[in-house]
């Protein structure tokens, strides 16, 4: 079922975003107070400057010569954030394109191969959304603002601490965070009973009930990590 889903949201050719809110939560960075807009602008805006490498990043659309280029644009200028907002996969083939625009000439070697290629390249944070920006660029991929449904997220994404209200079921994620399954169950968001989440993450944020003897087993991996 979850190469079925995976494959169905590829050939879709778009991934979930939604807006993030400039007044819904805040953090003290310094001396400064920081919103979950103006912090995920400023992620957005640092991986277009990693997407557009190589070639003169757009200030506008206007400025823009493809779709996809105006599409990165819209993204950043909207913070339209899409990090998480569904289960993060990557098509190989796609990934070898995005880390040879990025390898200033080098070629992957049988030595080394891709991940010694990799290691010379800066990545961004976020470095998912990178290679989603990739595809929009490059493979004709859009993000679908899906803020009508989800509601405006608190910071980053919205599967990480659904509104209450958010249809989620609408959308059928791959895979949501802890707390929002946990809203889920007390009915605070709806989810897909028909094609519901296959994963969770974030377990380890409070919420050991969703996983029955998780901090039990987590105790016996650190153990064994410390006996290596």
């Amino acid at each position: 079922r979850l190469l079925e889903r995976i494959k169905r949201m590829e050939s879709g050719k778009a991934f979930p975003a939604a807006r993030v809110s400039d007044n819904l939560t805040s953090y003290p960075f310094g001396k400064s107070i920081v919103t979950g807009k103006s912090y995920d602008t400023g992620i957005l805006d640092e991986i277009a400057a990693f997407t557009f490498v190589g070639r003169q990043r757009p200030g506008s659309e206007a400025e823009c010569d493809s779709d996809g280029c105006k599409e990165i644009v819209r993204q950043v200028k909207e913070c339209l954030f899409s990090w998480w907002t569904d289960l993060p996969w990557v098509r190989l083939e796609t990934a070898k394109g995005m880390l040879s625009r990025h390898s200033e000439g080098r070629n992957a070697t049988p030595e080394g191969g891709w991940q010694k290629l990799a290691a010379g390249i800066r990545f961004p944070r976020f470095e998912h959304v990178a290679y989603q920006q990739h595809c929009v660029l490059h493979e004709g991929f859009r993000f679908r603002d899906v803020t009508s449904l989800t509601l405006e997220a608190k910071w980053g994404s919205y599967l990480e601490d659904a509104q209450p209200g958010a249809r989620l079921d609408e959308l059928t994620p791959m895979w949501v965070s802890s707390e929002t399954a946990t809203s889920a169950l007390r009915g605070a968001v709806q989810l897909s009973k028909s094609e519901p989440p296959l994963l969770l993450f974030h377990v380890d944020h409070g919420q050991s009930h969703m996983v029955p003897g998780m901090f039990a087993e987590k105790g016996l991996w650190e153990t064994h990590l410390l006996d290596l």
